[in-house]
């Protein structure tokens, strides 16, 4: 029965997402922002020209795992966006079949349902399933990584699967290179926390850590071989960070807490002479130095961030409209979520659960320790660099399962009050 139920929850998740990619985005809709670099890279891979934005420029401005499986969808199907998407779809399920699995780990068969229903019906993770985005396959090996590893266990995990958790992380850094300091702090708690003797858990760690440097080194190599220096990850991250520490982002009200368009920062057009390397060199120099400069600005940016990150409502005061202005408002559906702010509605019920949920399990800190370094890790990056949904879409499924376990049990507590002989 329960599989049935998780079954119906799958096919609904994968039926909002459908929905909204057909109703209210639309199909005819033209790539936006960093969809249009995914898309051109994976292209530019399926056609045999290599890792390039332009032809016969090799670059590294994006992460390489999410263009990798675009261009391997468009060698099968055709290069063509809708194949990108019915991919990003079916990624949108895969992540609720294990959110289930995860929260069934930790807590219960009821508890992994209602996860999993929070996570189908989560507005921003149907969202992020209609863009040629990297978040999907991100949260994928994220999640696969705390099937694996959360949880309290009487045996230790072996050599080989401290090594396929390093592998999964390095693929997600690949993704976002948020999982990397996640990697670390992942190593660190398993030799604290796991279980085993400690050499034997030092030993592990270092295994971990080193599967995942062995997935970057390729890129690396590639990247020091075709662009004169070793880049790990990207070589947008300086520009990341400049676009959310600079005066721009501070004095326009529209833009504390997230990120200055490009064109409106002081020196752009100088560091996009300077090109692909030395360009984000001098992006990382510029948002250093405006934090030197402006060290009372500091706390108040990382207030912006953070409130922007844990944020409630959609993008009403942003934007002017309740949500994303560019959807088909021809459509019913179109119309009718351009008109609610979505988010808000779905997060007044779920946040305020997530933390009852994370006030009710601290006593089980020590299995629960890899989803708070996940709570962790994204809120200090959204803290560093910009705050917005977006950069919370990797921890809205940890934040189903602490929903979902509250919800369960403040259920048992209402029975046990209402029913004596429960």
């Amino acid at each position: 029965m329960n599989l049935k139920i998780l079954g119906i929850i799958i096919v609904l998740a994968l039926a909002f997402r459908a929905l909204f990619w057909l109703e209210v985005l639309g199909p005819a809709a033209p790539l936006r922002g960093d969809e249009i670099d995914y898309d051109a890279i994976a292209r530019s891979l399926a056609s045999g020209h290599g890792f390039s934005l332009i032809p016969d420029m090799p670059t590294a401005a994006r992460p390489p795992l999410y263009p990798i499986l675009l261009a391997g969808v468009y060698r099968i199907a055709g290069a063509r966006a809708d194949a990108g998407k019915i991919l990003q779809i079916l990624l949108g399920g895969a992540i609720v079949l294990l959110v289930y699995l995860l929260a069934r780990r930790l807590f219960s068969e009821t508890a992994a349902l209602v996860a999993a229903a929070i996570v189908a019906c989560n507005p921003s993770l149907i969202f992020i399933s209609s863009y040629l985005l990297a978040e999907n396959i991100y949260i994928v090996l994220l999640l696969s990584f705390l099937v694996l590893f959360a949880g309290g266990r009487t045996k230790p995990l072996s050599y080989a699967a401290c090594a396929v958790g390093g592998i999964l992380l390095g693929l997600a850094s690949f993704a976002r290179p948020n999982a990397f300091p996640f990697a670390i702090f992942a190593a660190g708690s398993f030799l604290l926390f796991g279980t085993g003797a400690r050499g034997a858990r030092l030993g592990k760690s270092i295994v971990m850590l080193a599967a995942a440097f062995a997935v970057l080194a390729p890129w690396a190599a590639r990247n020091e071989a075709r662009l004169g220096k070793p880049v790990l990850f990207t070589t947008h991250g300086g520009i990341t960070f400049y676009q959310g520490n600079n005066r721009v982002a501070c004095d326009v009200p529209t833009y504390r807490g997230t990120v200055a368009p490009l064109e409106a920062l002081p020196g752009w057009d100088d560091i996009k002479a300077k090109g692909e390397i030395a360009g984000d060199a001098e992006a990382w120099r510029l948002g250093k130095a405006f934090i030197r400069e402006n060290p009372d600005l500091v706390p108040r940016m990382a207030a912006w961030r953070f409130m922007r990150f844990w944020r409630l409502a959609g993008d009403a005061p942003y934007s002017g409209v309740k949500s994303g202005w560019w959807w088909d408002k021809s459509k019913r559906f179109g119309g009718l979520a351009s008109s609610l702010d979505v988010v808000y509605i779905f997060s007044i019920v779920v946040i305020p659960l997530f933390i009852i949920g994370l006030v009710m399990t601290i006593r089980r800190a020590r299995s629960l320790v890899y989803l708070y370094g996940m709570i962790l890790v994204h809120t200090a990056s959204a803290i560093v660099f910009f705050g917005s949904l977006r950069a919370r879409m990797g921890i809205e499924p940890v934040i189903a399962v602490f929903a979902g376990s509250c919800a369960v049990r403040l259920l048992a507590l209402a029975r046990r009050r209402n029913d004596p002989t429960f």
